[in-house]
């Protein structure tokens, strides 16, 4: 079993060896955690909570198109990117992608780096 810890170190290499495969890339070490993490086990627990054994009662048709929405958006947020041509609709989310981006860096530093990093 994985413990946080692990995770931590897990995150912590990842990150490390994408960023000095792609130097040029500032984001690319970010964006390689935040697709592992939030791709695997963040969006998937919003989208079927059943499969995390999380109990949210029945899930109407408007609501999972709601939790669908959320869930575009914190990928979004997570890849540090902001909604384009491909789905304009979602373009309104843009300004809070935007202002939070700087507290998903963080976020990130905060999973992958270890106390012998600091």
């Amino acid at each position: 079993m994985l413990t946080s810890s692990s995770f931590v170190r897990l995150f912590s290499e990842l990150r490390r060896n994408i960023s000095a495969k792609f130097p040029d890339d500032l984001s690319a070490g970010y964006v390689s955690v935040t697709g592992f993490f939030f791709l695997r086990y963040i969006v998937p627990s919003i989208l079927s909570p059943p499969l995390f054994d999380l109990d949210v009662g029945v899930i109407t048709d408007q609501a999972s198109r709601n939790l669908k929405l959320i869930s575009k958006t914190l990928q979004n947020l997570a890849n540090l990117v902001e909604f384009g041509q491909k789905e304009q609709f979602m373009a309104v989310m843009n300004p809070f992608i935007s202002e939070y981006q700087g507290r998903m860096k963080l976020l990130i530093d905060l999973l992958s780096v270890t106390f012998s990093q600091l």
